[in-house]
C-alpha cells in the first residue's frame, strides 16, 4: 500500500515537471524598417537615446514589419504592418521597446538591456537582451537589435527582434530523471521487503 501511495505521487511529480518543461514558450523572429528616428540633439555619435520614430507616410506614422521577415510564432503578422516604437535613453534598463496588434492578439517586445555596438557620425548599432510577450504564450527570453544609418539630418531605421526555441532536451532530461527515481525508488522498497523476510527467518 505504501509503495502505491509513493508511486502515484512520484508519478503526479513528474507529470507536473514535464508540463512546467513544455510551458508554451514563443520561438521565431520578426524584422522592422521603412521608417526614420530621429535623435536628441540631432546628431547621431553623441546621441544618448532615440527621441521619435516616424514611418514612410509621414508624421503621425510609425515604422513598419518587414515583408518576408516573420518566422516561427511571428509568421501570423501581416507584412508591413504598423509598430508602435517607445522612445528611449541609453541609459535605460527597462522598458516596452515595441508593440503591434494582429488578428486580435497582442506582440510585443520589453528590452531590459542596452548595449551599444558602434557608433559614429554615419552609423549607430544597438543591441540588447529583453522578454517577448504574444497573446496565449508565456513570456520568453529574446534578443533585439538597431541600427540607424545617417544620410545628412535623416536617420534611416532598421530593427530585428529574436527569440530562440527553447532547449527541448530538458524535457527528456527531467523525464529520464522522474523515470531513474521510480526505478531505484522500487528496488529500494524491494530490498527491504527481502530483508524484512530474512529477519522473519
Amino acid at each position: 500500500m505504501k509503495y502505491r501511495s509513493w508511486k502515484v505521487l512520484a508519478l503526479a511529480v513528474c507529470a507536473m515537471t514535464a508540463a512546467a518543461v513544455q510551458a508554451k514558450s514563443i520561438a521565431g523572429a520578426i524584422a522592422f524598417g521603412y521608417g526614420t528616428v530621429t535623435v536628441p540633439g540631432g546628431v547621431l555619435n553623441s546621441a544618448g537615446g532615440i527621441s521619435g520614430y516616424q514611418g514612410v507616410l509621414g508624421p503621425g506614422t510609425q515604422p513598419l514589419v518587414l515583408a518576408g521577415s516573420q518566422t516561427g510564432d511571428y509568421s501570423a503578422v501581416p507584412n508591413g504592418t504598423s509598430v508602435l516604437w517607445s522612445p528611449f535613453s541609453f541609459g535605460d534598463t527597462s522598458f516596452t521597446l515595441w508593440s503591434l496588434e494582429a488578428g486580435g492578439t497582442t506582440f510585443s517586445f520589453k528590452a531590459t538591456s542596452i548595449s551599444i555596438v558602434q557608433q559614429n557620425d554615419t552609423f549607430l548599432d544597438l543591441k540588447g537582451n529583453g522578454i517577448a510577450s504574444i497573446t496565449g504564450f508565456d513570456q520568453t527570453p529574446g534578443t533585439w537589435t538597431i541600427t540607424i544609418n545617417s544620410d545628412g539630418t535623416q536617420f534611416t531605421f532598421g530593427a530585428t527582434t529574436s527569440v530562440p526555441a527553447p532547449d527541448g532536451g530538458n524535457t527528456v532530461w527531467f523525464l529520464g530523471a522522474c523515470m531513474l527515481g521510480l526505478i531505484l525508488g522500487h528496488k529500494s522498497l524491494m530490498l527491504k521487503s527481502k530483508t524484512c523476510l530474512t529477519i522473519h527467518r
